[in-house]
């Protein structure tokens, strides 16, 4: 069985849920990748099947939704592509890492999965700086993204934080951790 391997270091799989993300982050990489546009782009993809291959394996993965593109867009409130998939990886025994500019949205829509989940499931949000910029025109404020995730500790949700891509003169890491790490 052929599953998405992850290249990035904190996960060794990605399911893509949309093929598409409508926040428009100057900085993205994903659809200029010809793996991306010719795997999901064709249309003979589907992210509920893909995750139900999780269930038949028993060795422990690290799966990211969404490392491609972002599982929580607005159309994530009627379309729920992305529920479906969290209830499915749910039943496994891997660790599911959500990675989201909106977990807002995620809190919204799917605090109970992640809450009651037989998975170790994760909730976290990439952040290029503390101060909304131009190159995340429409992703919800940075601010936005901190508070829900320090909200959805407050249930018991594993959270993390990744601070990427790191970007000359707009990304300074060290503020980023020192504002995160202060106790309030």
């Amino acid at each position: 069985m052929v599953l998405p391997r992850s290249m990035v270091e904190y996960a060794t799989d990605n399911i893509t849920v949309y093929r598409y993300c409508l926040y428009q982050c100057q900085y993205c990489w994903a659809h200029r990748i010809p793996l991306f546009r010719s795997r999901i782009w064709r249309g003979k993809y589907d992210p509920v099947k893909e995750a139900e291959k999780y269930l038949r394996i028993r060795d422990r993965r690290t799966i990211v939704v969404s490392f491609t593109s972002d599982p929580y867009i607005p159309d994530e409130i009627s379309e729920r592509k992305t529920r479906k998939v969290l209830l499915t990886l749910s039943r496994s025994n891997h660790k599911v890492m959500v990675l989201t500019k909106a977990p807002n949205l995620a809190c919204m829509l799917d605090l109970d999965v992640f809450i009651f989940s037989n998975a170790e499931m994760w909730l976290g949000t990439t952040v290029i700086s503390l101060e909304k910029t131009d190159l995340e025109p429409l992703a919800p404020k940075p601010q936005t993204r901190l508070n829900s995730l320090k909200y959805a500790k407050q249930y018991g949700i594993k959270t993390w934080l990744s601070i990427e891509p790191i970007i000359p003169g707009v990304t300074f890491p060290e503020k980023i951790v020192e504002v995160i790490t202060k106790k309030n």
